[in-house]
């Protein structure tokens, strides 16, 4: 059986889901905590980050939410959520 995954948050992540309002929050922690039982998910789009990875790119609601999977590490790398550009 595989090990399960770990969500892991950038700091800039945890400040901007500070700023918003209870329902929405939690609906993104949800959303943030099922890539961890399902690490292949892909996003709307895959963009070439600073790192050099490949990163997924989800749009939910207003927001944007940025990450890839190390899997030597059995961990899901939040990058960045922000308000996403309409």
């Amino acid at each position: 059986m595989p090990l399960p995954y770990q969500v892991w948050l950038r700091q800039p992540c945890l400040d901007h889901l500070a700023t918003v309002k209870a329902p929405t929050r939690q609906r993104l922690i949800l959303w943030l905590e099922a890539l961890a039982t399902d690490v292949t998910k892909e996003g709307d789009f895959t963009t070439h980050g600073a790192d050099g990875r490949d990163w997924q790119v989800a749009i939910l609601g207003l927001h944007a939410v940025v990450w890839w999977v190390d899997h030597a590490v059995c961990e899901v790398k939040i990058v960045a959520i922000r308000p996403a550009d309409r």
